[in-house]
């Protein structure tokens, strides 16, 4: 039985070099080390940078793929990195201070039971990673009972 099997397996080769040699108006690669430098330009409009995270990922690659006439097509892939444009955190637009507020009137029932008012001052619009970010928070409390203050820094990512 395996012997039935390597003959047609080798009867099927032959065919196959047989049909290759007929198309001679199409270079073959020799067996060997074979190079072809290339390059490219990326474009001149603005891409988004690359980024990871759990909402999304912005990846960039190259794929190569060997075109073979039999048998599986061997591919590569070599990812990259695009870097935006460095941002002076210090510039004048980044730092002017961020003013956000709030003031809300309770009601328990029937009755009123307080106002609760939130001022938060940031000192810049932007930051570098590593960074501490200076928050100055204001409330002022009218109701009974004792308050929290909880922040969170929220990512938003905007895919257009």
């Amino acid at each position: 039985m395996e012997v039935i099997a390597k003959r047609l397996r080798e009867e099927k080769r032959k065919n196959v070099a047989e049909k290759c040699d007929e198309k001679e108006e199409e270079p073959i690669l020799i067996r060997g080390l074979h190079h072809f430098p290339f390059q490219f330009e990326l474009p001149q409009s603005s891409m988004p940078c690359s980024l990871e995270t759990k909402l999304g990922t912005i990846r960039y690659y190259v794929k190569v793929i060997i075109n073979i006439p039999h048998g599986t097509v061997p591919q590569g892939i070599k990812y990259f990195t695009i870097i935006g444009p460095s941002t002076d955190c210090m510039d004048e637009k980044y730092c002017c201070a961020l003013l956000g507020q709030n003031k809300e009137i309770k009601w328990h029932g029937c009755c009123r039971r307080g106002a609760l008012a939130l001022r938060v001052i940031m000192d810049r619009t932007a930051y570098l990673c590593g960074e501490n970010v200076r928050i100055l928070a204001h409330v002022e409390n009218r109701q009974g009972g004792i308050v929290w203050i909880a922040m969170r820094l929220i990512q938003v990512l905007l895919f257009t």
